[in-house]
């Protein structure tokens, strides 16, 4: 689809922080993060799970209907994010951190005409707090 040509994006992300060492704050330590923003596919979907599956406890609490998901039904999720995408309709993205799944950016009903759309995202533990 001519509308998704512009991904992969990727972005660089620098962050800076303390190191506690010894008794006190010690050097500063940057961390760099190469993140990618990609439409999800089909072969996504065990790379995806896993992803899932190593969140499970952080999403009890904020994304219920996610920490029971099973991959059966990421399948059906990742085939109605293709339809959406077809028709327009929405736009699902993944979210990669130095190549490995770390979380999904959707914008769930596109309304072209009003330039509107619902947002919904979610990151790994692992990706949090990294300024992405």
């Amino acid at each position: 689809e001519e509308w998704l040509s512009v991904f992969p994006v990727e972005l660089k992300v620098r962050r800076r922080q303390k190191q506690q060492s010894g008794g006190g704050w010690g050097r500063r330590m940057e961390k760099h993060v190469k993140v990618t923003l990609r439409p999800i596919t089909m072969d996504d979907a065990l790379p995806f799970m896993e992803t899932i599956s190593r969140n499970r406890a952080i999403f009890r609490d904020t994304i219920p209907w996610l920490a029971d998901t099973e991959g059966w039904l990421v399948r059906s999720y990742i085939a109605i994010w293709d339809s959406d995408q077809q028709h327009k309709s929405g736009l699902h993205l993944l979210v990669e951190c130095n190549g490995r799944v770390e979380g999904v950016v959707n914008l769930h009903t596109i309304n072209w005409d009003r330039s509107i759309a619902h947002l919904g995202y979610w990151l790994s533990s692992d990706a949090q707090g990294l300024g992405i």
